[in-house]
């Protein structure tokens, strides 16, 4: 039986951070703007914890089997630290910096390590199957909602979380849709924590089918719901797969603001009233021109590699591709430090039956038709 009572907001809040690197800047801001733009000292000291974890991974990696990536260790870490340990609040506010800004800029600057001809071809292919993907899982939502009778807003929010991002798409569908709390609670809930148990999982099947890296990539790049999610998957398998899943997540993205204007269409006609406005600049998310636009200067040999020279010095050579590169693993792994510490397990005791039944189904849709997709 689904619960009468609204999950309590700090429990699912979380998620509401991500929707800025995914879905641009024209939903509400939960955190202080100017904080964010000019961090104040009580945010470096959230996001310098962060950073310390994610140095503590890359110590740790090499002490521990080959083939574990710092994002492996990272995560888990703050997930342990995050619901075992009460973290001061005064470590939020960065905490959440390193999330929505930190992981952002890790990602974006990936980009530079990509031919922009592989963004074209591996970028179109998977907005094709992510296309496929949105068609088929909202077919299934229709029929999960009937045969389990959950509310059509309901049924709606884990069809786009499942789809497109996961927490990010369900909070900002909710506004355009005109859901309830109670509804995006348990839909933010239900996916986000699916979400996080995919990413886990993945990893270990693709091993076990010896799947290479770029092949595993696209798997997860379709399968798992939010970006996090899919960055820590893929790096947790291979830096290569790290970056094709990286890319095709990118993709499904992309799509996320013409569904949302879609949805938002036809639930206006559905009842008459106006709902909340999509410009242009919305079809592209800032995270994905970011990446793209680094990922075209790589390709046409625009980024330069620099030289410091000091008086009575060596000239010092700087391969600013190199330093990117470096650069993004570490704001990577920091951002999934953070994640595992704004992570609440407690959600789990917010979801009903019925609506977790009906996520588990999407999310096992999406794995199946993903893995034939890569295979075929």
């Amino acid at each position: 039986m689904t619960p009468t009572k609204p999950a309590p907001k700090d429990d699912y809040a979380w998620a509401n951070y991500l929707i800025y690197m995914e879905a641009g800047a024209e939903l509400p801001d939960p955190l202080d703007t100017a904080a964010i733009a000019r961090p104040r000292p009580e945010v470096w000291k959230g996001a310098v914890f962060s950073a310390l974890l994610a140095a503590i991974a890359y110590l740790a990696v090499n002490y521990l089997p080959r083939g574990l990536e710092p994002v492996t260790i990272v995560l888990p870490l703050g997930l342990l630290i995050g619901n075992v340990i009460t973290v001061p609040e005064a470590l939020r506010p960065g905490i959440r910096y390193s999330l929505r800004t930190v992981l952002m800029i890790g990602i974006i600057l990936l980009g530079a390590r990509l031919n922009f001809a592989d963004v074209i071809n591996t970028g179109g292919e998977a907005i094709l199957l992510s296309a496929v993907q949105v068609v088929l899982l909202f077919g299934l939502a229709f029929v999960v909602r009937r045969a389990l009778r959950i509310a059509p807003k309901q049924a709606t929010l884990l069809g786009i979380g499942t789809a497109i991002c996961g927490g990010s798409a369900i909070i900002a569908t909710a506004p355009v849709i005109d859901a309830e709390e109670r509804d995006v609670a348990f839909a933010v809930a239900t996916v986000s924590l699916l979400g996080l148990a995919v990413m886990f999982v993945l990893p270990p099947i693709g091993h076990a089918l010896n799947m290479d890296p770029r092949t595993f990539g696209i798997w997860a790049g379709l399968a798992i719901h939010q970006t996090p999610q899919v960055v820590a998957a893929g790096f947790a398998y291979h830096p290569d797969a790290g970056q094709a899943a990286t890319l095709v997540k990118l993709s499904r993205v992309s799509l996320l603001a013409p569904l949302v204007l879609a949805l938002g269409l036809i639930y206006r006609k559905s009842d008459g009233r106006k709902r909340k406005k999509l410009k242009l600049s919305d079809f592209l998310p800032p995270m994905v021109m970011g990446f793209l636009a680094l990922a075209l200067l790589h390709s046409l040999g625009l980024i330069p590699s620099l030289q410091i020279q000091f008086p009575r010095w060596q000239a010092v050579p700087i391969n600013l591709l190199d330093l990117m590169k470096t650069v993004s693993g570490f704001a990577i792994a920091a951002g999934m430090a953070a994640l595992g510490l704004e992570t609440s397990l407690r959600s789990l005791r917010n979801v009903g039956f019925r609506p977790a039944l009906a996520g588990l189904i999407l999310a096992v849709a999406s794995i199946l038709f993903s893995f034939a997709a890569v295979r075929l």
